[in-house]
């Protein structure tokens, strides 16, 4: 199974939910799980909707093995969804709900009565297939729901906030049961929570959400372990970053070192911060000759906790000033502190989390391909957003070339022509986080461009740029080219 994600875009009371949103969710096995995590409000249940067909895209394709959605209704998808509220049919039975897909489908009854069986036997309610479901509790009520979805064995099933209306103790309990069902019927399950311990439990991926967009996606304890940015440290439960140094090998802060072993990161990549909670910091009573390391921190107050002491220290003293910083006592006998009392800090690497610093910016480049005094340019034919608009022809450059040597080369690989690259045109153009764009000239030596990687291409004269820029037909991140581009298709004027 594999849900491809294209630039969706969801808008919803003419304000965009969901921005330009493109991943993957590729399923083998028993049933993996992605989790969509996020703050009330990010768009992540509008996402969710939308690959239901439940929402209408504004911009972006949403493909299914390979086969895009978009012309498919919601009852030929064939998946499976619940939601927040069980949405029963009231009136009904326990059986008649879970039955209610099979009798779409025409079964039989005998096949509907075993498969209801089943189902019910799955989700641990058996016997209750005669009770009404006005006389079920929350959680019985959300697993008819879950079985009433699986019953005709859907391709992929999409849970919206499945747990949210439960208690702690039935959420906890249910959201194991579910990581156990879908496995059972090997289903590929995607669910949306604003719950940490949710996604972590029920999540083989994670994939985090803000104002819209993804800012996060990879194994759920990937996405613990380093977050992408202080936002995303904090909303995962993160409440302090450390500034260090030697980012590239052992972390060394103000409260401790974290070894590179520790640290884990990718090879060539830096720390900008260690992100801490109090669990990833041990206190015990200072001695005489704790006084530079580990750091000595007065108690402020004492949290006994099931199973645990936290001390929560004053750390407004420290270089980077923390007024509450929270620890766990190591358990020495000594029983617990008063306020005022010194502490010794130390601080558990494996217990951290890791802040990269911002990789250096991938390149694009562009080429302004010209040739008897007309300009290259070549039709994009993807992402959906872009396709059908005119570009500068290019790519993007390699670990281990220049820009001119990249833009030869993708010249050659996507057109075949050659072309002689000159100096840069305008400034760069930043397409997102991480990655610029630069344009060069470029003189047209052999060749005559084909359409390999794009839907078109064409020659034309400064004219006929202008009235394309004036009437949108331009990627906008060239379009701010065109007073450069249009200079230099101007002829020479007389010596």
């Amino acid at each position: 199974m594999s849900l491809e994600l294209r630039g969706v875009c969801v808008d919803y009371d003419r304000t965009r939910v969901v921005r330009d949103v493109s991943a993957t969710v590729a399923a083998q096995g028993s049933g993996p799980v992605t989790a969509i995590l996020g703050p009330s409000g990010c768009g992540k249940s509008t996402l969710l909707r939308a690959i239901a067909g439940l929402q209408p895209l504004a911009a972006g394709t949403i493909l299914f093995d390979g086969e895009d959605l978009a012309g498919i209704p919601v009852h030929r998808r064939d998946f499976g969804m619940v939601f927040q509220e069980a949405q029963l049919f009231g009136g009904r039975s326990v059986a008649d709900n879970v039955a209610y897909g099979l009798r779409a489908r025409r079964w039989s009854r005998a096949a509907i009565a075993a498969r209801v069986e089943a189902m019910l036997d799955l989700v641990r309610l058996p016997g209750l297939a005669d009770r009404r479901v006005e006389d079920l509790s929350g959680g019985q009520a959300q697993r008819v729901a879950l079985a009433r979805a699986l019953a005709p064995g859907p391709r992929l099933l999409l849970l919206d906030e499945p747990l949210a209306a439960l208690d702690a103790n039935l959420r906890g309990e249910l959201a194991d049961d579910i990581v156990d069902i879908v496995a059972a019927t090997a289903t590929p399950t995607i669910v949306v929570t604003h719950d940490h311990d949710e996604a972590a439990t029920m999540g083989e991926q994670v994939v985090v959400m803000r104002d819209g967009a993804i800012v996060a996606a990879d194994t759920a304890s990937r996405v613990w372990r380093y977050p992408r940015d202080e936002w995303t440290a904090r909303f995962l439960g993160w409440e302090h970053l450390l500034p260090v140094s030697g980012g590239d090998g052992d972390l060394r802060t103000e409260l401790g070192v974290v070894r590179a072993a520790d640290a884990g990161l990718e090879p060539g990549r830096r720390a900008s911060a260690v992100a801490i909670r109090a669990e990833s910091l041990r206190a015990r009573p200072a001695s005489s000759g704790d006084r530079a390391e580990p750091p000595v921190l007065p108690v402020l107050r004492v949290r006994e906790l099931p199973g645990r002491t936290q001390v929560v220290l004053d750390g407004s003293g420290l270089a980077a000033p923390i007024a509450e910083l929270g620890a766990l006592l190591e358990d020495g006998g000594a029983g617990a502190p008063a306020p005022g009392d010194p502490m010794a800090v130390t601080l558990v690497g494996a217990r951290t989390g890791i802040v990269a610093a911002p990789a250096a910016p991938g390149v694009v480049v562009a080429g302004a391909v010209i040739r008897d005094g007309r300009l290259l340019l070549a039709q994009r034919s993807y992402p959906p957003r872009l396709a059908g608009r005119w570009e500068l022809p290019g790519g993007k450059v390699e670990a281990d070339e220049d820009d001119a040597s990249a833009l030869v080369r993708e010249l050659a690989e996507e057109l075949a022509i050659e072309v002689e690259v000159g100096g840069r045109i305008g400034a760069d153009v930043v397409l997102r986080e991480g990655l610029v764009l630069r344009a060069y000239r470029a003189r047209w030596s052999a060749g005559e461009p084909v359409t390999a990687e794009h839907s078109a291409v064409r020659w034309v004269t400064a004219g006929e740029l202008a009235a394309m820029a004036d009437g949108g037909e331009l990627v906008p991140a060239d379009a701010g080219w065109v007073p450069e581009l249009t200079e230099l298709l101007r002829p020479p004027g007389p010596s």
